[in-house]
C-alpha cells in the first residue's frame, strides 16, 4: 500500500488529460474518469509501471549519466 503517489501531477490518461491524486484511507490513488465514472487506481501499481518504463529507458545508457563533465 502506498502512501503517496510519486508520479501525481505528471500522470495525464489516454484522452491526454491530467490525473488527480488523492487517498482512500491511508492509501494514495489516482483518480481516472472513465466516461464520467472516477475510477480509483493505486498508485502503487501506475508508480511501479512508469518506473519500469524508466528504468528500461535508462539500460544501456548508464555511461551518459555517470558523465561529469556537463
Amino acid at each position: 500500500m502506498a502512501q503517496k503517489a510519486v508520479f501525481a501531477g505528471l500522470i495525464i490518461d489516454e484522452n491526454n488529460e491530467p490525473v488527480q491524486a488523492t487517498y482512500v484511507g491511508n492509501e494514495a490513488m489516482y483518480v481516472v474518469n472513465d466516461a464520467g465514472f472516477k475510477r480509483h487506481i493505486p498508485s502503487e501499481q501506475v508508480d511501479r509501471q512508469v518506473l519500469e518504463f524508466m528504468q528500461h529507458q535508462i539500460e544501456g545508457h548508464e555511461d551518459i549519466l555517470k558523465r561529469t563533465d556537463r
